[in-house]
């Protein structure tokens, strides 16, 4: 990114606790999640936002993933992250150092921070899925600029580093209400240990659609699969509780081949795509188990 850009927005980022991306509206990052998974299949390189040789933001994508992304505005970001969800903190000089090495060798900074020991290899995916998280949320804060993809032949990012939209979309929400979604997560792990597909929502009174804020099996579901997901569950409530209906579980044939089946406990809403009756038959008793227990 240029120091030359002078009209990005000042982020206030500096707490780890406090998201940028809090600020965001969930639906207003979708068009730029569908223009990544609109790209070729396949696709690798780098969405430019703004002029290509000093752009304001970037999405880098290799194989269809996001990669990395970034903000003029929020350089400062991953190292306060890394910093700050580590426990000490890592020392200021002991990333310096890294970077500097990962700059000598064009070695990607996360791996070599694992490679090295510094940070673990759950803890750097879950800082830098926040970390592009919330630098798509705020790519949305710049205005209409223009976007262009450079396509590139390199791919220097370790698969295990790298995020569908889908699960992006999932984490910009869950930043919003960062316990209850860590809590539905969780829910949807235990539900779905034996297979199947799962989002998790929060229906808020202050946002139109109901804001997904944990995934089972994101790499199988698209940005619009979860959007509609949503739009389904809430729907079918509404239109359950318009008539008198007390159903608890409400169940469709079938969605992209998949049996659906969505209820509410609190304020979440959970939607369970499954590939068979089967499958749908024991998430269904797991659940009925778990909360009469």
């Amino acid at each position: 990114m240029s120091d030359r850009r002078r009209d990005s927005p000042t982020i206030p980022c500096r707490d780890s606790a406090s998201s940028p991306a809090q600020s965001v509206p969930p639906a207003a990052v979708l068009p730029l999640f569908e223009r990544v998974e609109e790209l070729p299949e396949g696709a690798t390189g780098a969405l430019l936002f703004g002029s290509e040789t000093a752009p304001a933001g970037a999405i880098l994508v290799e194989a269809g993933r996001i990669c990395w992304a970034a903000v003029d505005s929020m350089r400062r970001r991953l190292t306060d992250l890394l910093r700050k969800n580590s426990d000490p903190p890592i020392p200021a000089e002991v990333l310096q150092a890294a970077f500097r090495k990962c700059r000598d060798t064009r070695r990607p900074f996360g791996e070599t921070l694992v490679a090295e020991g510094i940070v673990s290899e759950d803890g750097l995916r879950r800082t830098l899925r926040q970390h592009s998280a919330e630098s798509i949320a705020v790519l949305t804060l710049l205005g209409n600029l223009p976007v262009v993809f450079r396509a590139s032949k390199e791919r220097r990012y370790d698969a295990r580093f790298t995020f569908s939209p889908a699960e992006l979309l999932c984490t910009i929400g869950a930043l919003r209400e960062p316990s209850m979604a860590a809590s539905a997560r969780v829910r949807l792990r235990e539900l779905l240990s034996q297979g199947g597909l799962g989002v998790a929502f929060h229906r808020s009174s202050t946002t139109a659609l109901p804001v997904p804020i944990g995934v089972v099996g994101a790499d199988d579901l698209s940005v619009m699969e979860i959007v509609e997901a949503g739009q389904w569950s809430v729907g079918a409530q509404d239109v359950s509780a318009a008539i008198g209906a007390k159903a608890r579980v409400y169940a469709a044939g079938s969605s992209s081949g998949r049996f659906a089946t969505t209820w509410l406990e609190g304020d979440v809403v959970y939607t369970v795509f499954c590939e068979s009756t089967a499958v749908l038959a024991r998430v269904l008793a797991k659940r009925s188990t778990s909360l009469s227990s």
